[in-house]
């Protein structure tokens, strides 16, 4: 191999050493970085802390849940002797929904008399 040929490799030899050195510093520092970020965002909460503790509510009435009471109640009037399971309420009322029977409007509104009443 001639000499110039050498030369040019050595060169070129030299210069990707110098790139990756370069690339292996960058790669250290945004290592670095990252495990610094890493422990400051995965900070954790000791056990001792104790949440506040909210006050609990009812939720308020809905609409469906006052057609429902109403669709059961008219059962248990209508066969005070019969004792349903809930499956039997909830087939009925939908039965009544799908047949038009549920106006969402109104029941809607009742709720939202009782809600406020409240």
């Amino acid at each position: 191999m001639s000499a110039a040929k050498i030369t040019a490799l050595e060169a070129l030899v030299t210069a990707l050493t110098a790139r990756v050195d370069a690339l292996e510093k960058t790669l250290a520092a945004s290592a670095s970085a990252a495990a610094a970020t890493a422990t400051e965002v995965t900070a954790t909460p000791t056990p001792n802390e104790v949440k506040e503790v909210k006050e609990k509510t009812p939720r308020g009435k809905t609409g469906w849940s006052l057609f429902f009471k109403h669709v059961s109640e008219e059962m248990k009037k209508a066969n005070p002797d019969t004792k349903f399971k809930l499956a039997d309420f909830v087939a009925e009322a939908k039965q009544r929904k799908d047949s038009g029977g549920y106006n969402e409007a109104h029941w809607k509104a009742e709720a939202a008399k009782i809600n406020t009443a409240a």
